[in-house]
């Protein structure tokens, strides 16, 4: 079961489902966010954050398309 927060249609999801879309440690996931090269969370408190949920999945289809475009050429 998929727990996640829905606000204007758009869903907010914690952590450990990110860490399970990606399959990324929560670390690497940090660190990533600190580089500018993960989608940042909102900051809901001191001690909860949420990412939404399609910039994630966007993040995912991006690194997707670079890596078959780095394939392809490879390949040329």
């Amino acid at each position: 079961m998929i727990q996640s927060q829905e606000i204007q249609g758009k869903q907010f999801v914690r952590l450990s489902k990110v860490v399970n879309l990606t399959d990324l440690s929560r670390a690497t996931i940090w660190r990533r966010i600190r580089n500018s090269g993960f989608p940042a969370p909102i900051k809901l408190s001191s001690n909860c954050a949420r990412w939404e949920l399609g910039e994630v999945l966007a993040w995912l289809e991006q690194k997707k398309a670079e890596t078959e475009a780095t394939r392809r050429a490879k390949t040329k």
